[in-house]
């Protein structure tokens, strides 16, 4: 995965999605946020999910992906685990982007975990049911 670069300051910053153009796009209301966990880990996709604000919401949501597994998300909200942060998103219509090989996140406002992306989706249905 790329690394963080320096930012003229010196400070550390993630890659903005300007300086590499994303893999793919899309939206979470053609292709839901469980269809993408599973063909992320199908076939073992490392990258970043940007999930793009929608109106009215709050800011991007950034989910870093190593070999198809959930490990890591920028979030706007507090929460008490990455699952418990992701459910927000099988029920979204939301905008979203892929960076191949590339984590945006910002290292001081993460929360990791690794999480099987299965037991995420059992988690989201009994939340939906």
């Amino acid at each position: 995965m790329q690394a963080l670069a320096l930012a003229d300051d010196g400070r550390r910053r993630a890659p903005s999605s300007s300086d590499r153009p994303p893999t793919f796009g899309g939206s979470l209301a053609e292709t839901p946020f469980a269809q993408l966990l599973s063909d992320f880990s199908l076939v073992h996709l490392t990258g970043t999910l940007t999930v793009l604000p929608g109106e009215g919401e709050p800011d991007e949501v950034l989910v870093v992906f190593s070999e198809g597994i959930p490990v890591a998300a920028q979030l706007p909200f507090d929460c008490e685990d990455l699952g418990g942060g992701l459910l927000p998103l099988f029920f979204s219509g939301r905008r979203c982007t892929f960076h191949e090989q590339v984590d945006l996140v910002d290292p001081d406002e993460v929360t990791s975990e690794i999480i099987d992306p299965e037991v995420l989706v059992l988690r989201a249905a009994q939340v939906g049911s």
